[in-house]
């Protein structure tokens, strides 16, 4: 839980700096006065390529510092078991989710020669 919290205000702190870092800079370059005798467009492109080469220097050291990001993922996984009792609720909610139709008596599962499983299920027409 501490891990996972810890790597949820990593990303936050990331995006809020570079939000911080885009909106300050657009706030000191509007009020300069070199700036307001340009047209809005070639204004804009220097509001988007001081932001870029301000927020780049951010972005490259996180990715320095951890080359995959994966550390910095908001999700922790974990591997899971499931028993047939659970994997036949897990089956039946999918059915009922994806047709709108009820399960009326367990999941079969099947297993191929390859070795790939497939599930046969009864469900109740309506």
């Amino acid at each position: 839980m501490k891990k996972s919290l810890s790597r949820v205000l990593t990303v936050v702190f990331i995006v809020l700096g570079v939000f911080i870092i885009a909106a300050l800079t657009v706030f000191f370059l509007s009020h300069t006065s070199v700036l307001s005798k340009l047209s809005l467009p070639v204004r804009s492109l220097v509001y988007g390529g001081v932001v870029a080469l301000l927020v780049l220097p951010v972005l490259l050291f996180f990715i320095l510092r951890n080359k995959s990001l994966s550390g910095y993922s908001v999700y922790a996984l974990e591997d899971l078991e499931l028993n047939e009792a659970e994997l036949n609720d897990a089956v039946a909610n999918w059915v009922f989710s994806k047709y709108r139709k009820h399960v009326e008596e367990d999941v079969q599962f099947l297993e191929n020669e390859d070795g790939s499983v497939s599930c046969r299920v009864k469900v109740r027409e309506e």
